[in-house]
């Protein structure tokens, strides 16, 4: 069918997969010219829809539907310049700048010696240009080396870092987009620290830079710099054990062997909920990686030291959270993602609080951690287990973790498994009930007596409706006392 359109080729990532094997998830080919006639071709042949992608590129994508699976993708693009190998050059890397002809599915065209470079295991810029013509290209070069196992070229490293500045300019959606790529590769850290290593962390997470050289106080054993990459890196390690198959969870180590122990049966419902798209495309499990980076984001705002030379940051985890929220709103992100964020480093640190009182999770600590945080209270718990590996990574004592844990399990046990006990139970009275039985009007007071009622459900001190009746009856009296100016 292409045949009739000639200097036809397929192009970039597809035929970079193809020569190393990879599956192949989408079709990029580039025409001389008539690409909305060879779109159109194709997605008839295919019984398929198609759009103009880009009127300047006279680009046209045609949506290949699978069952069970993400669509797939073919776009037809004129060349960028007067031939295939000016197009080519124009491109970022050379093992995404090799095409193959149509007419010939053999005959490689490589001007930039892209596969020479896939042999050699390196990422080579296509020119001094290529980064500086679209900054994204720096990001996707972190994606690149570390999905591919390419060692990034020194000189292709040094134009990175020069175009590293520019990257503010592009826009925050393509930022986030290319982001999130690399918030799906297996290891998240190891990006991270390469991001690092190529000057980038400035451009793309602002907020960390002031995190390095950061001193903290034990039990930490970190600053707050590598503390952070660490606790990511613990994250990280947790969910690969808990979302392990058993006879694989864990590792040979001690530490995520208990932590499977006791949070094992919630594998599944773990798995699930991560996977959940708040937005679509863009799983729960990129926006709990993202808190863990910015759960201590606030500590250089906040940070003092004692008398006895010990380091604080009193308060660290709101100014974390105003962090948070000026990243959401730097990558675009939606307002569902970018709240879940913010609240889910606002409250990390809530059950570092029970832990070091030594509490247990009473029915009355669960019912108001998940009335403040709904299902974040899921992610703050899996953040609150990494943050502790990482504030004590070899000297964790074991005591120390079982307890943790068991505030976790406890937890997520309520949550999965118990909810309309002590995270949502069911209402004994609604609003009309209690506006009727007390004679009252509509207002704040009724939401009060009502909240009330529900923590008192929760933690079993009513269980029927006369109860509830009661208890609403001597709840309104106290509000009502409260609210009453005093007599002079």
């Amino acid at each position: 069918m292409l045949r009739a359109f000639p200097e036809t080729y397929l192009v970039g990532g597809a035929v970079r997969d193809l020569l190393t094997g990879r599956p192949v998830h989408d079709f990029d080919f580039v025409l001389k010219q008539d690409t909305v006639k060879a779109g159109r071709a194709v997605a008839r042949a295919l019984d398929a829809p198609h759009f103009i992608l880009d009127d300047e590129r006279q680009t046209v994508r045609v949506i290949l539907q699978q069952a069970n699976s993400l669509p797939f993708y073919i776009d037809f693009a004129v060349f960028q310049g007067q031939t295939l190998e000016d197009d080519l050059r124009l491109r970022d890397y050379a093992v995404n700048a090799m095409a193959l002809p149509v007419a010939d599915l053999t005959a490689l065209r490589d001007p930039c010696g892209g596969l020479a470079d896939l042999r050699s295991r390196v990422l080579r810029a296509c020119s001094t240009a290529s980064l500086t013509a679209d900054p994204i290209r720096t990001l996707r070069g972190v994606r690149m080396a570390l999905s591919y196992n390419l060692a990034i070229l020194p000189e292709t490293a040094a134009l990175i870092r020069q175009a590293a500045p520019l990257l503010p300019a592009a826009s925050p959606e393509r930022r986030r987009d290319e982001l999130f790529k690399i918030f799906n590769l297996p290891r998240v850290t190891t990006a991270v620290r390469l991001m690092d290593h190529l000057g980038l962390i400035p451009q793309v997470f602002p907020e960390l830079e002031t995190l390095k050289h950061i001193p903290q106080s034990s039990p930490h054993v970190f600053d707050v710099w590598e503390h952070t990459l660490h606790t990511l890196e613990s994250l990280e390690d947790l969910l690969s054990v808990l979302a392990a198959p058993p006879d694989q969870e864990n590792g040979g180590s001690l530490i995520l062997g208990l932590a499977s122990l006791r949070l094992g049966r919630f594998r599944q419902p773990l798995v699930e909920h991560l996977s959940q798209e708040i937005c679509p495309g863009r799983p729960a499990r990129w926006l709990l990686l993202l808190s863990a980076l910015y759960h201590d984001a606030g500590k250089p705002a906040t940070r003092s030291q004692g008398a006895d030379g010990r380091h604080h940051a009193y308060g660290h985890e709101m100014h974390s959270a105003k962090a948070a929220f000026s990243l959401g709103e730097g990558l675009a992100l939606a307002n569902a993602e970018t709240a879940r964020i913010e609240l889910t480093t606002r409250n990390h640190m809530r059950l570092h609080h029970l832990a070091w009182r030594g509490e247990h999770a009473s029915r009355r600590a669960i019912y108001r951690y998940f009335r403040d945080n709904g299902e974040a209270g899921l992610d703050i718990g899996l953040l609150s287990l990494a943050d502790t590996l990482a504030t004590y990574h070899t000297t964790l004592p074991v005591p120390t973790w079982e307890h943790e844990l068991e505030l976790v399990r406890s937890m997520f046990e309520a949550w999965w498994e118990r909810p309309e006990e002590c995270v949502r139970p069911q209402p004994l009275l609604n609003g009309n009930d209690v506006i009727k039985a007390f004679s009252l009007t509509p207002g704040p007071l009724v939401g009060r007596v009502l909240e009330s009622l529900r923590e008192a459900q929760a933690t079993g001190h009513v269980t029927n409706r006369e109860q509830a009746l009661e208890h609403a009856r001597h709840t309104i009296r106290e509000l009502e006392k409260k609210d009453r100016p005093e007599e002079k």
